[in-house]
């Protein structure tokens, strides 16, 4: 019997991926990258609402980007009949898939939102406090409820600013009692609550609720019922 002849080993050339093979790795690669940073930079920005879902699908794009690109550069793969159209549907469909995920994946990586604080203190002289209030953007409205509790030789003024620096609820009293803003549409973001001593002594307690779409407020906030952030 003649045996067979080996087979002629394959040139550097024949050994590189063709073009559309490296097109499509390039655009795996660089789109996970591109993807997985504008996650993590809208998770943070939201002010770390959804940085758990934000950051399980930066991490998906990142590692299947890289692992896709990996795949439809081996020999094995780009040498097959149907591998140029695969390789593109792959391109489309892997951002189509993470969109799904995130559906499916959403309600159950992202915490429910916050929707009750009460920041209380007690000031002295011309001392000011000054509490950020991070707001879901899931929350609807939301309401704040001022109760001053002690008052002495003076008054006790208070603004709330919204995330772009807008006064939304303010006022200044000179007794004790119990002030409510009412109904405030409500932005996500970070807000920030300001409270200005203008008596020898204030003590206060200032309740936030807040109400997600098809919720109603409370009619009245009580800070023991709510989720405490107390000042000393």
């Amino acid at each position: 019997m003649t045996a067979a002849p080996a087979q002629r080993p394959k040139r550097l050339d024949q050994r590189v991926a063709p073009g559309w093979a490296n097109l499509c790795t390039n655009l795996l690669r660089g789109g996970a990258v591109v993807v997985g940073l504008l996650l993590l930079w809208l998770g943070f920005v939201t002010g770390g609402f959804f940085l758990l879902l934000t950051g399980v699908l930066a991490v998906i794009a990142l590692v299947g980007g890289w692992l896709l690109g990996g795949l439809i550069q081996r020999e094995s793969w780009y040498e097959r009949p149907s591998a140029r159209v695969t390789s593109i549907a792959l391109v489309v469909f892997f951002p189509l898939a993470l969109l799904a995920f995130a559906q499916v994946a959403g309600p159950l990586l992202t915490p429910p939102p916050t929707t009750g604080a009460c920041f209380s203190a007690t000031l002295t002289g011309s001392e000011e406090r000054h509490e950020p209030l991070a707001v879901d953007p899931r929350i609807a409205s939301m309401s704040f409820q001022l109760q001053v509790t002690e008052l002495n030789g003076g008054a006790l003024r208070w603004f709330v600013q919204d995330p772009t620096g807008q006064s939304r609820w303010s006022g200044r009293e000179e007794a004790t009692g119990t002030f409510s803003s009412g109904p405030i549409p409500a932005v996500g973001g970070q807000w920030m609550v300001n409270v200005i001593s203008e008596a020898d002594s204030a003590s206060y307690d200032l309740a936030w609720a807040g109400a997600t779409a098809g919720e109603r407020l409370p009619d009245a906030m009580i800070c023991a019922e709510l989720r405490l952030v107390s000042r000393p």
